[in-house]
């Protein structure tokens, strides 16, 4: 029993299974860290789309107060309409 676990064949194979182990290992790192950066280049796109959405909304909500009531600035200097063009850029700056 002693000289088969001594036995230079089965311990090449133990070596040969630990070496296979390791490299399957190491790709399935890969492909986590792969599917990790894709997973984040999509919420990217999901945010970009998102500010550009909202972009488009404030812009066309600014658009008709500015119609009914004749609302011109929101704070001061800056108005819906700054704040929905600056979103835009933000958004088309991000899905760049």
């Amino acid at each position: 029993m002693e000289n088969q676990e001594l036995d230079p064949a089965i311990l090449a194979g133990k070596s040969a299974h630990k070496k296979e182990k390791k490299a399957a290992k190491k790709e399935l790192a890969k492909e986590r860290v792969f599917m990790a950066a894709e997973r984040l280049q999509l919420a990217w796109v999901r945010s970009a789309i998102t500010l550009t959405a909202l972009g488009f909304t404030i812009y066309k909500i600014f658009e008709s107060l500015m119609k009914e009531e004749g609302k011109h600035l929101i704070f001061g200097q800056i108005g819906g309409r700054e704040i929905g063009m600056f979103m835009l850029f933000a958004g088309f700056f991000g899905l760049i």
